[in-house]
């Protein structure tokens, strides 16, 4: 049996349609305004979403990328001392955006102690001194090693006595003894190739 032509079909439905309640046209209309709207109004929100999410992993991008610099300047200067400070200015001319953000420190009052000067370029940014006992901290952009050339070759060369109290790859605590004087000296190494160093003694 063949199907019906089309235009008859439409002709038989038609009077149908015309039979429904223009308050169904109009409700049927209203509904389908509002299910715009609400897709309208979804969409906007899932694009404000997207955005905010966007410019929060922006904000934290240099964050994430400092922190991974770092861990990876450390390993070099394991392998290699001196590294860091090289692969930080390697970094920092290929890459602008992920040079380390330079610090800098005010000199404070006080007094540097012991026979041998500080290492060239550090900054005293700390003295403390509670009866004979003094304390002085400085820090600087250097390399771990030179520092600890620098310290106990100069107090070798001023006949101080030189002994290890602990070392790691990070820091180091040496002391240095000359009859009844002594120097206990700690050195650690920071991120973004900063050194920091603890000077302590007990005055005569």
């Amino acid at each position: 049996m063949m199907k019906a032509p089309m235009w008859l079909a439409i002709s038989q439905l038609a009077p149908r349609l015309f039979q429904v309640r223009r308050r169904t046209w109009w409700l049927l209309g209203g509904g389908l305004v509002l299910l715009f709207i609400g897709l309208i109004w979804a969409a906007i929100a899932l694009m404000g979403w997207f955005f905010g999410q966007v410019q929060s992993w922006s904000a934290a991008a240099p964050a994430v990328t400092q922190e991974t610099l770092a861990s990876v300047q450390a390993q070099a200067e394991r392998i290699v001392p001196g590294a860091r400070e090289h692969l930080d200015k390697q970094l920092g001319e290929l890459l602008p955006a992920l040079k380390s953000p330079e610090k800098s420190w005010r000199e404070v009052s006080g007094t540097d102690i012991g026979p041998v000067p500080r290492y060239p370029g550090l900054v005293r940014t700390y003295w403390h001194r509670e009866g004979r006992q003094v304390n002085v901290h400085y820090e600087g952009r250097a390399t771990l090693a030179a520092v600890i050339a620098h310290y106990t070759q100069g107090f070798a060369a001023r006949g101080y006595a030189h002994e290890v109290r602990a070392a790691t790859a990070e820091a180091e605590t040496h002391a240095f003894t000359q009859g009844a004087q002594g120097y206990v000296v700690t050195l650690r190494a920071l991120p973004q190739g900063v050194i920091a160093i603890d000077l302590e003694t007990t005055l005569p």
